[in-house]
C-alpha cells in the first residue's frame, strides 16, 4: 500500500504516510471510524452518533446497526442550534457528516462545527466521497477523515476501496489510529497492484470531473424545464 499511500499524501498535510490508511472499500473505512470513535469515547459515557445531514445509505446503516450506540438525526446541516442541543447533554460521541452530503450536495459549517465539538467534547468525522480527496482539505478540521476511493481513484471502475486518516493533531489520535488499523480489512495484493496506477492519476481525474460537472451544472441551470441544479461546487 506504500505507494497509494504516497499518492494520497499531498491532501492530508500533518500526516505522516503510514499513518494513511487504505481499506477494501469506503463502507469499511466508515465503519472502522466508529469502531474507533466507540473505543476512546464509550469508557467516558459518550454512546451518542449524531448524523448531520442525509448520508450514503450504507454509512446511515451502520451508525443505526452499531451496538451499544445511539443514533440522532439531523437532515438539514445548517441546523446547528440543534446540534449543540444534543451536544450540551453531554453523551455525544461524535458528529458524522459527509462534505458534501449524498445526495444534496449541501455542506454543513465546518469551522462552527468543529467549535461545537470542542466546545462539548465530541469527535468529528468528516466524509469527502462525494467529491473526492483532491477538492476538500477537510483533515485541519476533523478528528478523523474517511470516505470511499472508489469513485475518482479507481477512475476505470474496476477495484473498489475505502481511506481512513486521524488528525494527529488532535486528542487521541493514538488511540483511534490505533484501534482503527486494527478494524480496517486491506486490500487483496490483486487489487493493491491494479489501484497504484489510476490512484497515481487522481489528480488529473478529479479535475476533469469538476470541469465536466460544472459545464453541466451550467447547461442545466439554462434549460427552461430545469426549476433548480444542486451543485457541490
Amino acid at each position: 500500500h506504500c505507494k497509494i499511500q504516497e499518492a494520497c499524501a499531498p491532501y492530508f498535510s500533518g500526516a505522516l504516510k503510514e499513518d494513511i490508511l487504505i481499506s477494501l472499500s469506503g463502507m469499511n473505512a466508515v465503519a472502522a471510524a466508529i469502531a474507533a470513535v466507540n473505543h476512546v469515547q464509550a469508557p467516558r459515557g459518550r454512546k451518542t452518533w449524531i448524523q448531520l445531514g442525509w448520508l450514503y445509505v450504507d454509512s446511515a446503516r451502520l451508525f443505526e446497526k452499531a451496538k451499544g450506540t445511539q443514533h440522532a438525526f439531523i437532515p438539514d446541516v445548517k441546523n446547528l442550534e440543534a446540534v449543540e442541543k444534543l451536544l450540551a447533554k453531554g453523551d455525544v460521541a461524535a458528529v458524522f457528516t459527509e462534505t458534501p452530503n449524498n445526495p444534496q450536495l449541501e455542506t454543513a459549517d465546518i469551522l462552527k462545527l468543529r467549535q461545537l465539538c470542542d466546545r462539548y467534547g465530541a469527535k468529528l468525522v468528516l466524509d469527502p466521497s462525494s467529491v473526492g480527496i483532491t477538492v476538500v482539505d477537510l483533515l485541519p478540521h476533523a478528528d478523523i477523515v474517511c470516505c470511499s476511493l472508489t469513485k475518482y481513484a479507481a477512475s476505470r471502475g474496476d477495484v473498489m476501496a475505502g481511506l481512513l486518516v486521524v488528525n494527529p493533531a488532535r486528542a487521541d489520535a493514538s488511540a483511534l489510529l490505533r484501534v482503527a488499523r486494527e478494524e480496517l480489512e486491506p486490500l487483496h495484493e490483486l487489487d493493491a497492484k491494479e489501484f497504484v496506477e489510476q490512484i497515481s492519476k487522481i489528480g488529473e481525474v478529479s479535475e476533469r470531473l469538476s470541469k465536466n460537472a460544472r459545464a453541466l451544472a451550467q447547461r442545466l441551470s439554462n434549460h427552461p424545464a430545469i426549476l433548480k441544479v444542486r451543485t457541490a461546487d
